[in-house]
């Protein structure tokens, strides 16, 4: 049985590791696993499933998915100015990623991908009774349209 969110998601990484090496060098820049940023470096993004409506097709086994993919967005902060730039680069580079590959590099099914945010982004303090921030970090949403086709594998 195809994960079909799964695919999504795996393509969104892929994409970004690919096409995006001066900010998420590594694999684990871009992880589902919060803990990586434990281990250095300065941006981060751990996606997670978000919402998923589902638009019905002509046939019953087909239709349209519209996979929320859920992305914290962290860059770590030096001081005001340059942690502030870096963060604005870093998340104009994802805004332009989407719209340069509007089909995640061609993972099946995919029709187009949008992101966005409904929140500002604010900083984070490994220790919160401490003055030192951490990270600047916002919750992106990378909205995926996928056509999917049930028993017979994706259009």
């Amino acid at each position: 049985m195809t994960d079909f969110y799964e695919e999504c998601e795996v393509g969104l990484k892929s994409l970004i590791l690919a096409q995006l090496p001066d900010y998420f060098p590594h694999a684990h820049n871009v992880s589902n696993d919060d803990a990586v940023i434990a281990k250095g470096g300065d941006h981060f993004l751990i996606p997670r499933p978000g919402k998923f409506p589902y638009t019905k097709g002509s046939e019953m086994e087909e239709g349209t998915y519209h996979w929320e993919i859920q992305g914290d967005l962290y860059v770590r902060y030096k001081n005001y100015k340059t942690s502030w730039d870096a963060f604005k680069a870093v998340r104009s580079a994802l805004i332009n990623l989407v719209h340069q590959y509007p089909n995640l590099d061609d993972t099946p099914g995919v029709l187009d991908v949008t992101l966005a945010s409904s929140e500002r982004p604010g900083y984070m303090k490994f220790n919160p009774n401490s003055t030192k921030i951490n990270f600047i970090i916002q919750t992106l949403a990378f909205t995926v349209v996928q056509w999917v086709t049930f028993g017979g594998g994706e259009i």
